[in-house]
């Protein structure tokens, strides 16, 4: 099919990459050429890394270490899992130790504020019985003093009159 105009614009989109349809070949080639190093040191790191996990778990069947590590995987998931479990535990109980001890704490400033209350409220009634005690001890010095100025009044009276 060939429809007017879309080698121009083939052409276009492909000088818009700096490459021309006729030198997309080449450039391609040579890509491949120049990158066939890279592949190959990349192949090489591969093959090493094979060799060393072959080394470390003594299987050189790659699907036999493929299924080994699938496994090792579930089980390290499951080991995650629980591990992830007991730290939203920890950190729940972690919460709950906090609100426990700052409960205690209210409560120890609770009955702390109640017993000076109190402390000071037998202050308070110690005060008023000392102050009524004082009080009736001046009182009883003023009776006694009195009784004793009409007793001595009552012997002068006998005095006169005998």
């Amino acid at each position: 099919m060939n429809v007017p105009g879309a080698r121009a614009r083939r052409a276009f989109c492909l000088r818009d990459l700096c490459i021309s349809a006729e030198t997309l070949p080449v450039r391609i080639a040579a890509a491949l050429e120049t990158d066939a190093p890279r592949q190959a040191a990349q192949l090489q790191q591969w093959e090493d890394a094979f060799l060393a996990l072959t080394d470390a778990t003594g299987e050189s069947d790659p699907d036999r270490l493929v299924s080994r590590f699938l496994a090792d995987d579930v089980s390290n998931y499951a080991v995650f899992a629980a591990t992830v479990a007991m730290n939203d535990e920890a950190s729940t109980l972690q919460e709950q130790l906090v609100r426990v001890t700052a409960d205690i704490s209210q409560a120890l400033d609770d009955a702390n504020a109640a017993k000076a209350a109190q402390a000071d409220a037998l202050r308070a009634q110690l005060r008023e019985a000392e102050i009524a005690a004082h009080d009736a001890e001046e009182r009883e010095k003023s009776l006694v003093s009195e009784m004793g100025a009409v007793a001595d009044k009552l012997v002068v009276l006998f005095r006169l009159l005998k």
